[in-house]
């Protein structure tokens, strides 16, 4: 009972017994009473309010230390699996379309930015089918088995033996695998979001930049990792093993979602309650059609005319992004040159010699440079170079910096023509005219006086380059020897059909024998070297097994096989490497001891010849250098990846987060879902102007860009000088 009713009992008892004096003092000692339990009443209150509000200090402690929902943690295993996944795949895509689908630089190109311009269309349609239908979580499952199937094809057909299959299973994973990343993007940033509640908008924050650190972590690792997969390892009769980057990735994608899906309890997962994109598409369509009908009305903007059944607020915010849409008119070039690293210029670096010190860097190795750089120079810009530039009142404004970022784009672009001039000017110039040019080699003991179609003496196991013979002609080729054991000469005719021959001398059964082919003088478009045999040997063949030369570097052996005992060979790809060559044995598959070192450098077309003759135990290897290897060293490339790298922190880590805080609160998805729209239509100007311009120079095609890129940063630059700041405070919550 509380102590002021057990004070009112004792008085109506007192009052009852006594009389009026004796009232009066019960009354005194019942108002003291009164007070006294008033009093402590009070204290009481005070004491519960201040053990509520240590509660609250206390929970509030916990709810710092505890801020991070446990669904949060298996969340960014997922974005992990689907960051590691792309990056994976687009560093080895390029080589992979050349090398081993045969595709030519143009056509990859194109493919891989088709590849790239899907994940970047489609966060827009995963965003409207979460929203209004599936919800955000289902969307990730479902289009999560999509892509897993997606990279099960790639992988598998990767393994084909049938090029036909390969090009297909390929072509179909990848667009599968596409539309599932590109689908399930934008909801693994918003379903962690959801994870928090209105008031925990500092830990949501903490979120989001967690979040970036974990795609830029697995874009650290997936550029890491995949080249060294692909090259350090030979599977298929294959030169590199691509299977395994597309496997490892696959299983990363695949093992990662799995324990994200498994925890699904875990999270909360709000309903479709309708998408904004719809909304505000619904408004603007009632307000061209309200303009229409009212001819006589003149409005201010044409958006005011659905003011009758939508508010002033919901107006003036989609004006706002109208306002935001406009100035991203000129964006997507930049989109168009920066995403080109893993295009264009992987081609180029597989043209430039990754030699340095005896070990060599491989062409999409050097994507990895863009992601160090982020991480090195980012925090630089933020705390160091901005302020300083905005004390000398430069790059005060998001949109100046943009602009910054663009001309310095435009600039590693005219870096990269110039590289590719350089390495255009090592090609090879065609014979003259009407001619054709004769590598003509003397793989024989024998000093040989050729007589037609010119004289010439050759020396023994010496070669000659012959010039000036008639082309598409029958050429008559009259060799006479001396100082061996060949007495009789030996002629041969032969029709000259390309611009290049390819001529051997040898000695068989004290006879001479000549061989003509046909040659080629061009360099890999995979960067490594072209090899091409010319051998003679007096080894005995077994009918059920052919000889074999063997060329073996430090990681990596090839064998060529021969089917008789003297002839030429086609060319054979070789990764550039210092090789041992080994002769076929007697009585193993190749002799013990080497018989010669060879070194075959990046882009260089190598013509080696041998002779052996078991009798008299000689082994001879010569080697000819019909197309000079590239001299220009890879390490050339990495000031302008550092150059578009600086462009990309000025540009994209600047515009998305002005994107962000010039958007109206409710319509930020909206913008940012435009914002990776820019993307794609900066892939797709790739594939247009690689495929109607079809220019004949890399050189000219990268000059092409640069040129676009500076005529759209001259136009952001006017569009940015008008462009009003919107006041974030201005923006109100409001329902559409």
């Amino acid at each position: 009972m509380p102590e002021e009713d057990l004070a009112n009992s004792e008085e109506t008892e007192t009052v009852s017994e006594g009389s009026d004096t004796k009232n009066e003092k019960k009354e005194k000692k019942s108002k003291t009473k009164k007070q006294k339990s008033k009093q402590k009443r009070d204290d009481k209150d005070k004491k519960n309010k201040k053990e509520s509000k240590a509660k609250d200090e206390n929970s509030k402690k916990k709810g710092d230390k505890k801020s991070v929902p446990k669904a949060i943690k298996f969340l960014l295993v997922g974005e992990f699996g689907e960051k590691y996944c792309f990056f994976s795949i687009r560093t080895v895509l390029t080589l992979f379309l050349t090398q081993h689908l045969l595709f030519g630089p143009n056509a990859a190109a194109k493919l891989a930015h088709f590849f790239k311009m899907n994940i970047y269309i489609l966060p827009l349609f995963g965003a409207l089918l979460a929203d209004s239908y599936l919800g955000k979580f289902n969307v990730i499952f479902l289009f999560s088995i999509l892509t897993s199937f997606g990279n099960i094809i790639l992988t598998m057909g990767s393994m084909a033996a049938n090029l036909y299959t390969m090009r297909a299973s390929t072509l179909f994973g990848l667009l599968a695998s596409s539309i599932g990343i590109g689908a399930i993007r934008p909801c693994i940033t918003a379903l962690g979001g959801d994870q928090y509640g209105i008031d925990e908008a500092k830990h949501r924050l903490r979120y989001f930049s967690v979040l970036y650190f974990v795609m830029s972590v697995a874009s650290l690792f997936a550029t890491a990792i995949a080249p060294v997969l692909r090259f350090n390892v030979a599977c298929f009769d294959q030169l590199t093993c691509f299977p395994l980057p597309f496997f490892v990735s696959s299983m990363i994608f695949i093992i990662s979602f799995s324990v994200f899906l498994f925890h699904k309890p875990l999270f909360v997962i709000k309903p479709a309650q309708g998408s904004v994109f719809l909304s505000v598409f619904r408004c603007m369509v009632y307000a061209l059609k309200k303009k229409r009908k009212a001819k006589n009305e003149t409005k201010e903007h044409w958006l005011d005319y659905a003011e009758d059944k939508y508010s002033k607020d919901v107006i003036y915010d989609i004006k706002c992004l109208l306002r935001l849409l406009f100035i991203y008119i000129p964006l997507p070039v930049f989109w168009s040159l920066f995403d080109q690293q893993s295009s264009r210029w992987i081609f180029q670096a597989v043209n430039l010699n990754g030699e340095l010190n005896g070990h060599f860097i491989r062409p999409d190795q050097l994507l990895i440079v863009n992601p160090l750089v982020i991480i090195l120079f980012l925090p630089l810009f933020e705390y160091i170079i901005y302020p300083f530039l905005g004390k000398l009142k430069l790059c005060r404004t998001p949109l100046q910096r943009m602009t910054v970022g663009g001309i310095l784009a435009a600039c590693s672009f005219i870096m990269a023509g110039i590289l590719q001039l350089r390495i255009e000017s090592e090609v090879p110039p065609l014979p003259p005219k009407g001619f054709t040019e004769v590598l003509l080699i003397n793989n024989s003991p024998c000093t040989l006086r050729m007589e037609s179609p010119q004289s010439e003496k050759i020396r023994k196991f010496d070669y000659s380059f012959v010039k000036s013979v008639p082309l598409k002609q029958n050429v008559s080729w009259d060799f006479v020897p001396s100082n061996c054991s060949a007495e009789k000469s030996k002629s041969k005719t032969f029709y000259t059909s390309s611009a290049y021959q390819s001529v051997m001398v040898t000695l068989e059964d004290e006879k001479l024998r000549i061989y003509a082919e046909n040659d080629t003088r061009e360099k890999r478009n995979d960067g490594n070297s072209r090899v091409r045999l010319h051998f003679n040997t007096d080894l005995e063949f077994d009918r059920e097994k052919n000889l074999t030369f063997m060329f073996q570097s430090s990681k990596k052996f090839y064998t060529v096989g021969i089917a008789k005992r003297s002839g030429i060979t086609d060319y054979s790809p070789l990764i550039p490497a210092i090789y041992n060559i080994y002769f076929p044995g007697i009585f193993s598959d190749y002799e013990e001891n080497p018989s010669g070192e060879l070194k075959f450098e990046t882009g260089g077309s190598y013509t080696v010849y041998v002779h052996q003759n078991t009798f008299e135990k000689m082994s001879l290897v010569r080697v000819v250098k019909t197309v000079a290897p590239t001299s220009i060293s890879i390490l050339w490339q990495i000031p302008q990846i550092i150059i578009i790298t600086i462009g990309e922190i000025m540009f994209a880590v600047t515009g998305l987060a002005f994107s962000y805080s010039q958007a109206p609160l409710y319509l930020k998805s909206v913008v940012q879902a435009a914002w990776l729209f820019n993307s794609a239509i900066g892939n797709l100007l790739v594939i247009f102007v690689v495929q109607v311009l079809n220019m004949d120079k890399i050189s000219h095609e990268l000059f092409t860009f640069a040129a676009l890129m500076a005529i759209s940063m001259i136009t952001f630059a006017v569009m940015a000088y008008y462009y009003e700041y919107k006041d974030i405070n201005k923006f109100k919550e409001v329902d559409l």
